[in-house]
C-alpha cells in the first residue's frame, strides 16, 4: 500500500478544463470518495491516475514515486468501473485470472491468489459462470475481484454502484468499505451521491468545474460547509437568496419575521444566500425564554407529502420564501407554524 499524492494537476479539452490545479493528498489505508455533479472532472482525475489519460501539467506521485506519464500496466493501480467491463466470453475464473496471467506468475500462485480472491468476495463456487448468468451485484464483485488479485498499491472505483438497484446498493457500499478496511488499501472512490460518499469514505473531495472546492473528514464537511453550493449539494433542501438590510444594529436578512445577522464583510443591497438543511428544523418548537442558540421564525404549511416514516413540508414564510422540511410530526395544510432551527444550523454566504 502507498501515499498517493496529486501535485497541480490540469487537464484541458479545448475550452473546458476538466481538471483545474488539483492538489489531494490520500494517505496509505484511507478511502477517500470523491464527490461532485456531472462534468466536475471526476472522472477525468481517477483516470489520469490509472493512467488512461495524460494531464497537461501537474503531477501523480504513488509512494513517492512519480507515475505521471508512466504506463497504465507499470502503475500497479487497479481500477473498477462503473460498466465492470467484464469480459462477456470468459468465465468468473477466466476474468479474475486475466491480469495474472498478463503479470506471467505461475499457475500456482495464479491458483492460490484466485482462491483467496474468491473467498474475499465471497463468489466461492461460481467460477465456471458467465458474466450474463450472474446478477449486478454478482458482476460487481468480480470486478473486485479482478482487480484486487493483483495486489495494487491503489485501487480505483468509478462510481461502482450507480448501475445496481437501490437494496443492492446499500449492502454492497458496507461490503466494500469493510472489505478496504480489511485489505488497508489506499482507494478513491469516485461518486455524484453525497450520501454514499459521507457513508463509506475516511475523506471526502468535493469537486466542480475541475476544481476542489472542499476537502476534509466527512463530518466536518458536512457540518462546516465552505459555500452554499457545498452546503446544498451535501444534504441541505433549501437555498434562499435575499438581500442584505442595514440598521443601527448591522446588517441582516429576514426569514420568516426572525433577524439573522450577516458578516461583516458583506454589503447593504449584497445578495445573499440563506442555506437550511429540511431535517434540521423542528416544526412547531418553541424557544425558551432567552435562549441565543436557536431561531425562532414563522410559516405556513402550503403542502406536505408522506415518506413513510417522516412528512416533508413545504412550508412558506411571511416574506413568500418557501422551506422544504422534513418532520414526524401530523400538521394540517394550512395551518400556521413556529419553526426553530440551531443558529449554527443557519448558512449564510
Amino acid at each position: 500500500m502507498a501515499t498517493l499524492e496529486i501535485q497541480g494537476l490540469t487537464k484541458t479539452y479545448g475550452q473546458l478544463k476538466a481538471l483545474d490545479n488539483v492538489n489531494l493528498t490520500v494517505q496509505e489505508g484511507e478511502l477517500m470518495a470523491v464527490l461532485g455533479p456531472s462534468g466536475s472532472g471526476k472522472s477525468t482525475l481517477v483516470r489520469s491516475i490509472a493512467g488512461f489519460v495524460a494531464p497537461d501539467a501537474g503531477h501523480i506521485l504513488l509512494g513517492g514515486r512519480d507515475i505521471t506519464f508512466e504506463r497504465p500496466e507499470k502503475r500497479n493501480t487497479a481500477m473498477v468501473f462503473q460498466s465492470y467491463a467484464l469480459w462477456p466470453h470468459m468465465t468468473v475464473l477466466q476474468n479474475i485470472t486475466y491480469g495474472l496471467k498478463l503479470r506471467r506468475l505461475s499457475p500456482e500462485e495464479i491458483a492460490r491468489k484466485v482462491e483467496w480472491a474468491l473467498d474475499l468476495v465471497d463468489l466461492s463456487g461460481l467460477e465456471g459462470r458467465y458474466p450474463r448468468q450472474l446478477s449486478g451485484g454478482q458482476q460487481q464483485r468480480v470486478a473486485l475481484a479482478r482487480a484486487l488479485v493483483v495486489d495494487p498499491e491503489i485501487l480505483l472505483l468509478d462510481e461502482p454502484l450507480s448501475n445496481l438497484d437501490a437494496k443492492i446498493r446499500y449492502r454492497l457500499r458496507f461490503e466494500i468499505k469493510k472489505l478496504q478496511k480489511r485489505l488497508n488499501i489506499t482507494t478513491i472512490y469516485i461518486t455524484h451521491d453525497q450520501e454514499e460518499a459521507l457513508s463509506i469514505a475516511d475523506s471526502v473531495v468535493l469537486l466542480k468545474d475541475g476544481k476542489v472546492l472542499q476537502a476534509g473528514r466527512p463530518e466536518e464537511i458536512y457540518s462546516n460547509p465552505k459555500n452554499s453550493f457545498v452546503a446544498e449539494f451535501l444534504g441541505a433542501s433549501n437555498v434562499i437568496t435575499d438581500l442584505v438590510l442595514q440598521d443601527r444594529e448591522g446588517l441582516y436578512v429576514m426569514l420568516g419575521g426572525a433577524r439573522l445577522p450577516v458578516p461583516a464583510y458583506k454589503q447593504p443591497g449584497e445578495e445573499v444566500s440563506i442555506v437550511i438543511r429540511a431535517d434540521e428544523v423542528e416544526l412547531g418548537g418553541e424557544m425558551p425564554e432567552g435562549d441565543h442558540e436557536h431561531v425562532s421564525f414563522s410559516g405556513k404549511v402550503n403542502d406536505q407529502m408522506y415518506l413513510g416514516s417522516r412528512r416533508r413540508y413545504e412550508i412558506e414564510t411571511v416574506e413568500g420564501h418557501s422551506l422544504l422540511i422534513d418532520s414526524d410530526r401530523e400538521l394540517p395544510t394550512g395551518s400556521v407554524i413556529r419553526l426553530c432551527v440551531d443558529r449554527d444550523k443557519i448558512y449564510i454566504y
